[in-house]
């Protein structure tokens, strides 16, 4: 197979798109905080009407709202946790798309032996053989090697160099291709 030379167009849009897909970028909204939201709000509801019937009868023993307070704060440092690592991947996302949105051009070039991710003056070279997994989707390329992660988004290019580009990562890597 001879080598393959593609001008990606970087746009900041498309790789948000695919790091924040099924609300991951969203505290709320996501699958992992989605649940411990759910208790949080569950329990200050809980806590709210056990503290309202407390009041409302002055006999009441201050037991179950002293219980309910400290399911609160469980839930409240459970959310807090969960949250945490959201905030994490955004702003490691958003670190790694500003140091690479300062570059003008960014090209990849594959053949036999290697393929060359080019950004202006920089040339990263990685071989074929260090490449540990790849996966295909319809919207991005994904590879692993053992020092780097490469995501190449497929609006980065026009759809036949997508194709081609997919064809040659098939041929020189074993991808799990999904639809």
């Amino acid at each position: 197979m001879g080598a393959l030379e593609i001008e990606l167009i970087f746009n900041r849009k498309d790789f948000e798109e695919i790091y924040f897909n099924e609300n991951q970028g969203y505290y709320f909204k996501s699958k992992a905080n989605r649940k411990a939201f759910l208790y949080l709000a569950l329990s200050i509801i809980i806590f709210s009407f056990i503290l309202y019937y407390n009041f409302e009868d002055s006999s009441g023993t201050l037991v179950p709202l002293f219980f309910s307070g400290i399911i609160v704060l469980f839930c409240l440092k459970d959310f807090t946790e969960v949250s945490s690592k959201t905030w994490e991947l955004r702003r490691k996302v958003r670190q790694y798309l500003d140091s690479v949105e300062k570059y003008k051009s960014h090209r990849i070039i594959l053949n036999d032996e290697d393929f060359k991710i080019i950004q202006d003056d920089n040339i990263h070279i990685e071989k074929w053989s260090d490449i540990k997994s790849s996966d295909i989707t319809k919207s991005f390329v994904h590879m692993v090697s053992t020092t780097e992660t490469y995501l190449v988004p497929k609006n980065s290019m026009s759809n036949d160099e997508f194709m081609k580009f997919k064809k040659f990562i098939e041929t020189k890597t074993n991808p799990k291709i999904y639809a």
